[in-house]
């Protein structure tokens, strides 16, 4: 597993019917407009079905952000996960 800020990377099987997404941006900072993203997108691949994100590392891949520090995934499958939070009126991602 490896976090960047509020995303958590964990090795896993992309669902069949995901669909790759080209720009490589995972998640976009709500408060700050700073973007989660695959440096290079000759390394990986972003994958999406619904709300869930995926990221097929054929190399080494970098994920950037202005604020956080580079992470590098192993090559294989990786499913993103975006961390919530509990409110007394629900469950509610977290805000970057």
């Amino acid at each position: 597993m490896y976090r960047q800020g509020d995303l958590l990377f964990v090795m896993g099987i992309i669902k069949h019917d995901a669909k790759e997404q080209k720009n490589g941006v995972l998640a976009l900072g709500e408060a700050t407009g700073h973007r989660h993203r695959i440096e290079d997108r000759s390394n990986a691949i972003m994958m999406v079905i619904g709300t869930m994100a995926y990221v097929r590392a054929i190399q080494e891949a970098n994920i950037v952000h202005e604020e956080h520090a580079t992470i590098t995934l192993p090559p294989g499958d990786w499913e993103v996960i975006k961390q919530r939070e509990y409110h007394p009126d629900g469950w509610f991602q977290v805000s970057d």
